[in-house]
């Protein structure tokens, strides 16, 4: 596989590409990357692309038809040890992936431990998590277009911005099963309220 930088761009030239996403986010801007992912996809349909995530928000990826796995991050409720956490990383050097995308901020560290020379991350103003007047034009950006700007650093056109989740058959058979529990009929209009989200 051959890279070629050309205007700060990587562009990719033949064969069956290894893309590590790098996906710790809340599970609202999971589901806002996801555009993101679906145009990686359709530039490289052959490539084989693999999410790290959070327990939390990978359920959001789970289905998604655009990723061929999920390598789940160690968190405090999910902690293996170290060992277990020191073998996330031998994994990932394992796989040998050509590109890192960093939807997540500050990741680049996982891209480097896990051997990764080519990365695209998101655009950042300085300071603008402590200065409340920084990046006051990138506040205004929706955070699609942000997740979308990280594949587009590439080259990679993102012109379809609708958001991406998919369910499994055993998730639709419970959801049903709930529903007829609470005696909703089949066909019946459902009103979801998620308040504070």
């Amino acid at each position: 596989m051959n890279f070629q930088l050309n205007k700060g761009r990587i562009s990719v030239i033949i064969g069956r590409m290894r893309i590590l996403l790098l996906m710790l986010l809340p599970i609202g801007d999971t589901l806002f990357a996801t555009p993101a992912i679906h145009a990686l996809r359709t530039r490289y349909p052959r490539a084989r692309i693999v999410a790290v995530a959070y327990p939390t928000n990978s359920g959001i990826l789970r289905a998604n038809p655009d990723i061929d796995e999920i390598v789940l991050w160690p968190t405090r409720q999910t902690w293996g040890g170290i060992r277990a956490a020191l073998g996330i990383f031998a994994r990932l050097r394992h796989e040998h992936f050509q590109l890192a995308v960093e939807f997540s901020n500050y990741s680049w560290w996982i891209t480097r431990l896990a051997g990764i020379s080519r990365r695209t991350e998101m655009d950042l103003p300085r300071f603008w998590w402590i200065l409340p007047g920084a990046g006051k034009k990138w506040r205004k950006k929706h955070a699609v277009e942000h997740y979308a700007d990280v594949v587009r650093k590439l080259g990679i056109p993102v012109t379809d911005m609708r958001l991406r989740i998919h369910t499994t058959p055993e998730e639709e058979e419970k959801a049903e099963e709930w529903l007829r529990k609470h005696g909703v009929a089949h066909g019946e209009p459902v009103i979801g309220l998620h308040p504070g989200g």
